[in-house]
């Protein structure tokens, strides 16, 4: 389609696209050599006028970028279809608009024919199958797995390295021994990983020491620093990883504390905080005899009801709060 100055629109594309290869490769070059003089990355953006992640993009790059390179991955729409796709393209049906009918009608697609168009193109370029608008005979060219497969997150990770591997699905396992395959490190990491969360699980503390000479062995800094702060405390560390007891009762009797304190809105002193901490809750039996008598519309006095000694806190919100106390 011609434009305003007599050039097609393809003309203008591929002439941006040289431009843009052209100062992409200046820019590569520039930031290069800017970080060989020992100029930060905070002065080589301030100086190029760029942001840090793209200096930093820049820097990490090996050779001179391409548009296929550094170009921005949108957010595929089509994404929570694709296994479908992808049958349905093994099953034989290599038509983008057939498949976008398809999903539209019975899978509740709703976006344009041409994102699945563009993801039909994919297939057909990898694949190697010509432009046709003929159904062929079913061929399983891709594996069909409707499996997660994004990347995962931080958190994810560290519960992947740290996770029982009999409780992990199938997927994640696959993906931990990709990475595993691809950086030896990785794969040392997490094997002191495993072995030390056995040690946990196990109360198998007498591993400790040769787990402490593997850590600093590894070169791994995040875990020589980590094997460090364990040598500091080693003898509690040894008695938490061999002995049954731990600091979970402390634990629940400060959050206990926390909770009852903060019930009170502030409104009460530390006499009813210490009463409403060393006494339980009246026994169920007469919160029931409580509410049988309210159900009789009865005016029933609590205290007797629950015995003598025991106090009653109102609330602003007239509720009533009944504790058992010596």
């Amino acid at each position: 389609m011609p434009t305003l100055d007599g050039t097609s629109v393809s003309q203008r594309s591929k002439e941006s696209s040289a431009a843009w290869s052209t100062r992409a490769f200046e820019r590569y070059h520039e930031i290069h050599a800017l970080h060989a003089e020992k100029i930060g990355v905070a002065m080589i953006a301030r100086l190029l006028q760029l942001s840090r992640p793209t200096v930093y993009r820049y820097l990490q790059m090996r050779e001179p970028p391409t548009p296929s390179k550094i170009a921005v991955r949108e957010r595929h729409v089509v994404e929570p279809w694709k296994p479908y796709l992808v049958q349905q393209w093994n099953a034989g049906c290599r038509n983008a608009l057939l498949l976008w009918r398809d999903i539209r009608d019975n899978h509740g697609y709703t976006h344009s024919p041409r994102t699945v168009a563009r993801f039909v193109e994919v297939l057909r370029r990898d694949s190697g199958t010509p432009r046709s608008f003929r159904s062929v005979a079913a061929q399983p060219l891709y594996a069909v797995d409707t499996e997660q497969k994004r990347p995962l997150t931080a958190l994810q990770a560290q519960r992947l390295w740290r996770s029982d591997p009999e409780q992990r699905s199938a997927w994640l396992e696959r993906y931990r021994l990709a990475l595993c395959e691809r950086d030896s490190g990785l794969a040392h990491a997490y094997r002191l990983t495993q072995s030390f969360c056995e040690m946990v699980r196990e109360r198998t503390g007498d591993k400790l020491d040769n787990w402490l000479a593997e850590a600093h062995a590894s070169e791994v800094a995040q875990l020589v620093g980590f094997a460090k702060g364990l040598e500091r405390d080693y003898a509690a560390v040894k008695a938490g990883l061999t002995l049954e007891w731990s600091n979970g009762q402390t634990e629940a009797q400060v959050h206990r504390l926390k909770l009852l304190k903060r019930q009170m809105y502030g409104q009460a002193g530390f006499d009813l905080l210490r009463k409403r901490v060393l006494h339980q809750n009246p026994p169920p039996v007469h919160r029931q005899r409580a509410q049988e008598h309210a159900k009789a519309g009865h005016q029933t006095d609590t205290r007797r009801l629950l015995g003598e000694g025991s106090f009653v806190v109102n609330r602003p919100s007239e509720r009533s709060y009944s504790r058992k106390v010596a």
